[in-house]
């Protein structure tokens, strides 16, 4: 099992915020490695600061008990405007890698019928560089093609067909995606001669 926990260096601004929210995205990053690895004795790659960036989104558009969970779970900071800070301080620093490729992209796709609290789409907006979309979950094929096609360009291409038809009816009501996209050199490269 690998463990890849988030470290940052810290621009020259407050940084409480993104200590706050490292802090708890590593200890949410252990918790979702022991659950994934338990079910899975092969190789695996998973993201949990993908998990634990949309799963604050959604804690952010909560309330009372539900909202209460997800902050326990994700280890979320107090006060709101300390983790909403920490996530924006987060993804500007995953943004601004050198000499890699790394890119975090965020959407939330809403279903027509529903308005969101303008509060909630400014907050997605402003500090997780998430723009919202309203489709028709009811048009399914046109739909997945939609996000579709969102995830091909945040991920130069490499990943298709996220979502399928059938994953979308008429009641689905929101679809919250994150894209990480990651190009770099190792900094001690594998021998080829020893790699199989």
């Amino acid at each position: 099992m690998a463990l890849a926990l988030v470290t940052m260096s810290i621009a020259e601004t407050d940084v409480e915020p993104l200590h706050a929210v490292v802090e708890g995205t590593n200890q949410f990053s252990s918790l979702f490695f022991q659950y994934v690895v338990g079910d899975n004795s092969g190789n695996l790659i998973t993201s949990p600061l993908s998990a634990d960036v949309v799963l604050a989104m959604v804690a952010f558009g909560a309330g009372g008990n539900t909202e209460a969970q997800f902050r326990k779970v994700l280890s979320l900071p107090t006060p709101s405007n300390l983790a909403a800070t920490g996530y924006q301080a987060l993804i500007d620093n995953l943004n601004s890698v050198k000499d890699n490729i790394l890119t975090i992209a965020n959407k939330i796709f809403i279903a027509k019928s529903i308005d969101i609290k303008p509060s909630f789409k400014n907050l997605t907006e402003v500090y997780f560089h998430s723009a919202s979309e309203s489709i028709n979950f009811v048009e399914n094929v046109k739909a997945s093609e939609i996000i579709n096609t969102w995830v091909e360009k945040n991920t130069n291409n490499l990943i298709k067909n996220l979502v399928v038809p059938d994953m979308l009816n008429a009641d689905t009501r929101l679809v919250l995606i994150n894209a990480v996209y990651f190009k770099g050199q190792w900094l001690h490269k594998f021998d080829a001669e020893l790699t199989m």
